[in-house]
C-alpha cells in the first residue's frame, strides 16, 4: 500500500513535504486496525512521490477470514498522516499538535472480484496537501506477489518543483 499527493497551490512553492504516516488494515473481528509504519519521517518531492510497504501483509494471511482482514469479501484500509512543519530555526522539524483531517479510510466490498493490478483511492487532503492511497491486491512486483502492497503518495506532483535541475 502506498500514499500519493494531489494538486494544490502550496505544492508550487514547496520543494518537499516531510511526512510521518501509518498505513492501516482493518481487522473486523477485533474491531481495530493493524498499523504498519517504520518509525521514520518520509520526504515526498518531485523525484520521490510515494512511500509504502510492498510486503504489508502476506496474501495467505490476508485471505483467511479467521484473521479478520477479509471477511465476507469486505475489507478496509486507512492511513494516519502527520505533516512535519519546518519551524524556521535551522533544520528542526516539528509535528502539528492536532492536525485536521488526518485520518482517511478506504473500504472495499467484493474484494475477491478485484482484477486490476493497482487501485487508487479518491484524493483526500491533509494540511493543504492532497494525497491518495495505492493498493496492489496481488503485490507491487513479482518479488512481492505473495503480499498485499499499500502505498501513500502525493497526487499531481508535477506542480511540486524538483530540487534537481536537468542538464541540456
Amino acid at each position: 500500500m502506498y500514499l500519493v499527493t494531489v494538486e494544490d497551490e502550496i505544492l508550487t512553492t514547496t520543494l518537499e513535504v516531510n511526512v510521518f504516516f501509518t498505513l492501516l488494515v482493518y481487522d473486523s473481528l477485533e474491531d481495530e486496525y493493524l498499523a504498519v509504519h517504520d518509525g521514520k519521517t518520509k520526504c515526498f518531492h518531485a523525484m520521490k512521490t510515494e512511500w509504502g510497504f510492498e510486503n504489508l501483509v502476506s496474501l495467505d494471511t490476508f485471505n483467511v477470514p479467521s484473521n479478520g482482514f477479509l471477511v465476507d469479501d469486505y475489507c478496509a484500509f486507512g492511513v494516519d498522516v502527520f505533516i512535519m512543519k519546518f519551524d524556521g530555526k535551522g533544520e528542526i522539524l516539528s509535528s502539528i499538535n492536532q492536525p485536521e483531517n488526518y485520518k482517511f479510510t478506504w473500504k472495499f466490498k467484493d474484494f475477491s472480484q478485484l482484477r486490476q493490478n493497482r487501485y487508487e483511492s479518491n484524493a483526500f487532503t491533509v494540511e493543504n496537501y492532497r494525497w491518495k492511497i495505492s493498493l496492489y491486491p496481488n503485490g507491487y512486483s513479482q518479488a512481492s506477489s505473495e503480499y498485499l502492497s499499500l502505498f501513500l503518495a502525493l497526487d499531481s506532483v508535477e506542480e511540486l518543483p524538483s530540487r534537481f535541475s536537468s542538464v541540456h
